[in-house]
């Protein structure tokens, strides 16, 4: 892929074209990669830094849904550092919940000796 770019630009592609295709091939590659999962009835997560460009999710959920997939992306949490810095602390509340005798994560309130067991 970037051997194509680096060719587009030597060959004096026009700019706007040689990110089009690149967006069309990353698109391709998150279909190609679904596709080739074991389990094609779980949802796929559009999600992550690289998916706060318009673009690629846009072009990425069209092929996905043709392709039969169900198609998932944030609405409420940041797909970049603020959301993985959520799920960090949420991760962190609830591993200290094995040891606490009461702990308060979020709207989790969990009370009693090793709560947070299962």
């Amino acid at each position: 892929m970037v051997q194509g770019v680096v060719a587009d630009v030597l060959g004096g592609r026009p700019v706007a074209e040689i990110a089009a295709g690149f967006h069309e091939a990353v698109a391709q590659l998150v279909v190609d990669l679904a596709d080739g999962h074991d389990d094609r009835n779980r949802p796929v997560a559009l999600t992550g830094g690289v998916f706060q460009n318009a673009s690629l999710v846009a072009g990425a959920w069209s092929k996905l849904v043709r392709s039969g997939h169900e198609v998932l992306t944030n609405s409420i949490v940041p797909p970049n550092d603020g959301g993985l810095a959520l799920g960090q602390a949420y991760i962190a509340c609830h591993a200290n919940l094995a040891s606490a005798t009461e702990a308060n994560c979020g709207d989790t309130v969990v009370t009693g000796a090793g709560a947070g067991v299962n």
